[in-house]
């Protein structure tokens, strides 16, 4: 029931509160969408140490060539689908200069070493356990891969990508090459 206390109309308390949930909702939804790094703009710092406790440094990496970084979870369903297509990439293209490391993130590190025993990907793998580089990233879901030029800009971005996309992926891959000059 509406309220004439102080002279004005004011909706139900139910309806205020939808209201005040929708606008932060929305507000949020828009910081999530703005922070994620978009294409052209620089990467944030990377350094996780792999599974086999190597150090990877993003910016080590990129004086070699371009880096794909992947996102994802073992208990993602598209991610679990996604991994074995950029093990496919890497294989392909990591003779050629170019760099890949999957980072798992909201993740157990027996979980993610499981799933890696079973699926033998040609990336190197880390598990980001303190959530830092999500955090840094701004990720706002995984899948999530980025593929990172020699200006340690984002070349390319893709939140999730099938057998389909490959043709793209390899095609921005080349463009980051060229970079490199190869």
């Amino acid at each position: 029931m509406s309220s004439l206390s102080s002279g004005r109309l004011r909706p139900p308390a139910t309806l205020r509160i939808v209201i005040l949930a929708l606008g932060i909702a929305l507000a949020v939804g828009t910081l999530a969408c703005a922070a994620q790094p978009k294409k052209g703009q620089a990467a944030p710092a990377l350094e996780v140490k792999d599974l086999n406790g190597r150090t990877f440094s993003l910016k080590e990496e990129l004086k070699r060539g371009p880096v794909f970084v992947s996102f994802w979870a073992t208990w993602c369903q598209p991610c679990r689908e996604e991994f074995p297509l950029v093990s496919r990439l890497a294989r392909e293209w990591q003779t050629k200069g170019v760099r890949f490391i999957s980072v798992a993130v909201w993740d157990r590190e027996d979980a993610v070493r499981r799933f890696v025993r079973e699926q033998k990907p040609a990336q190197r793998v880390a598990v980001d356990q303190n959530k830092k580089v999500y955090n840094d990233w701004d990720l706002d879901a995984v899948p999530a891969s980025f593929l990172v030029g020699r200006d340690g800009k984002i070349a390319a971005f893709y939140d999730l990508f099938d057998a389909k996309d490959l043709p793209a992926l390899r095609a921005d891959i080349r463009r980051a090459l060229r970079a490199y000059g190869r």
